[in-house]
């Protein structure tokens, strides 16, 4: 029963073989009804593909409340590095 459930949704989000493709293509046609927006002027290395987005409804609460952001590259699932951002801001009392 999961494989077929599994395999049933995966063609809402699985749109290329590619996984950076599929991503991005995920992004610009669903990200609006699920609060993700590419972040278009953010540029990667050379030789290297990058692909930025906002929780836009998580920024929206939280960026007043944000002085400073952590980006933490180091954690790895199925081979494919993941960046964990971090926000910052002073407690209120």
């Amino acid at each position: 029963m999961y494989y077929l459930w599994h395999k049933e949704v995966q063609r809402h989000w699985r749109l290329s073989d590619n996984p950076f493709q599929s991503a991005h293509e995920y992004l610009k046609k669903q990200g609006a009804d699920a609060s993700l927006e590419i972040l278009e002027d953010v540029v990667g290395v050379p030789g290297t593909e990058s692909l930025a987005f906002q929780v836009t409804d998580l920024m929206r609460e939280w960026s007043s409340h944000t002085q400073e952001l952590a980006l933490d590259s180091t954690c790895e699932c199925s081979s494919i590095p993941l960046y964990i951002v971090i926000f910052m801001g002073a407690r209120e009392h």
